[in-house]
């Protein structure tokens, strides 16, 4: 059991030598538990999931993204709580660490809540941005992916309006993912990279191009947008599916940006 495990869960992590079937399967159901139970946590703060939510961790976010690509440029030491699955304790901890801060501040203070919580996201993001830009290499492959994801984005919200769907929260969904597609899909059509997750990589070599990872994941968005239809998009489910588009897609980014 130990050699598995070793073998599995602990070797890809410090070895860089991505998912497979096994941790594939158990970080998704933690991520699944870790989502229900940050969802009820939030109910019982009172804490709507709506635009000022998503604007006040947009800094956390895009920490992860950071400590993940400085991580991976060795430009940060490699730690389990720099790499996933650490990496989401991490953050997890910080956000709500800030958030229950920021709530004491509005009680006492009368200060809204996502504005100091915004504020705290940008302490916690100011020195890893600073390093991250010190460390850039490669500007192209931004132009690359920026104009990748328009095009890509414009495309699926083409779609999503000619078939009435009006949904902010949607379109935002779909251009995060379009995101990462463009960023994945340029890092390994022009920079040499290869995908890490074991279903996407087994269908880029079938297909011999990355370009089969835009329908499949609006394939896959279809799906999870429709399994949540009945849920009110003011649900951490909806902010769960955007940030798993966001943050990788930009930790992919600044990857390239960093080792080319």
């Amino acid at each position: 059991m130990i050699d598995f495990i070793s073998e599995h869960f602990i070797k890809p992590i410090y070895k860089g030598t991505g998912y497979n079937i096994y941790n594939t399967i158990i970080y998704g159901l933690l991520l699944g538990i870790g989502i229900i139970l940050a969802d009820k946590m939030l109910k019982k703060l009172r804490i709507s999931i709506n635009r000022e939510f998503y604007f006040a961790t947009i800094p956390f976010l895009t920490l992860a993204s950071i400590l993940r690509a400085l991580t991976d440029a060795h430009i940060l030491p490699t730690s389990f709580f720099f790499i996933t699955p650490g990496i989401f304790l991490t953050i997890f901890l910080l956000t709500f660490f800030s958030l229950g801060i920021a709530l004491i501040l509005e009680n006492k203070k009368g200060i809204e809540y996502h504005k100091s919580f915004f504020g705290f996201g940008l302490g916690f993001l100011a020195y890893p941005l600073a390093l991250l830009l010190q460390n850039i290499r490669f500007w192209v492959p931004l132009l690359q992916i920026i104009a990748v994801t328009v095009v890509s984005s414009l495309f699926i919200l083409f779609f999503l309006r000619a078939f009435k769907i009006k949904s902010k929260v949607i379109s935002l969904i779909y251009s995060s993912h379009m995101l990462d597609a463009s960023a994945t899909f340029i890092a390994i059509q022009f920079y040499g990279y290869w995908e890490e997750h074991v279903f996407e990589n087994y269908l880029i070599h079938l297909a011999n191009t990355a370009l089969v990872l835009y329908p499949l994941k609006i394939l896959i968005l279809i799906i999870a947008i429709s399994l949540l239809e009945k849920i009110d998009e003011n649900s951490l489910w909806y902010y769960a599916i955007f940030l798993l588009g966001y943050s990788p897609g930009l930790r992919d980014t600044f990857k390239i940006m960093l080792l080319g």
